[in-house]
């Protein structure tokens, strides 16, 4: 059982680790796309530059939620490997000094309270894997949602570039700038309504896990 304990401890803290690591690779990506924000503002573009640092701290914040739950689930296995340590000792202690009939009882009760600890910590166990696996999923839509904010991003950047080029060009050929504009507007806003649909759909199903993880959690937590 202490070993089974150990393992999941450290799987824990493995996880927790690989989360922080996570932020600190999303706040980077966040300081890369930041030029390219201000390009994209000069040219009738505000979308383009608002929208990847939104979704990035939106996505952040979902990672974070991700790390809060599996710290939640640290301690509820350090609690259990607390009391069932506790009741090994008592177990240990009734062996060596109990007799008779009396000792027969008190050895049923603890390794029936035993028992009970272990099917908790499997239950627990069970919602860990299940919520590392949703984690492992939300991390491959994040990085999903990533490139496809980067792809849209240079997508638009390039044709304002393109628009200024025929700008500068324009006495060999003439340009329709107001057309171009409203292509690149209604260009980002495609993709605004895309990412804000992504987002509502992923959110919804997160707090619907979120939500039913906290419910096994308080179900699993074991009483002193």
């Amino acid at each position: 059982m202490i070993t089974i304990l150990d393992d999941i401890k450290s799987r824990l803290e493995r996880s927790h680790s690989n989360s922080k690591k996570r932020m600190a690779q999303l706040r980077r990506c966040n300081t890369d796309l930041r030029p390219n924000r201000a390009a994209a503002a000069e040219k009738k573009g505000p979308e383009a530059a608002a929208i990847p640092d939104d979704k990035k701290e939106i996505m952040g914040s979902q990672l974070a939620r991700r790390v809060s739950e599996l710290s939640e689930m640290e301690e509820l296995v350090n609690l259990l490997k607390t009391q069932n340590e506790t009741l090994t000792s008592k177990l240990q202690a009734s062996a060596a000094g109990a007799t008779g009939d009396c000792q027969g009882v008190n050895n049923a009760a603890l390794q029936e309270r035993n028992k009970q600890l272990s099917d908790q910590l499997l239950k627990s166990l069970d919602s860990y894997r299940t919520m590392k696996r949703k984690y492992k999923g939300a991390k491959e839509e994040c990085s999903a949602l990533r490139e496809a904010v980067e792809e849209e991003t240079a997508a638009g950047l390039a044709r304002i570039r393109m628009l200024k080029q025929r700008l500068d060009n324009r006495e060999d050929e003439p340009v329709d700038i107001e057309g171009e504009i409203g292509a690149l507007e209604k260009m980002f806003e495609q993709f605004k309504v895309k990412i804000s649909k992504e987002e509502k759909k992923r959110v919804t199903a997160m707090a619907a896990a979120a939500d039913g993880g906290k419910r096994r959690g308080e179900h699993d937590r074991p009483s002193m």
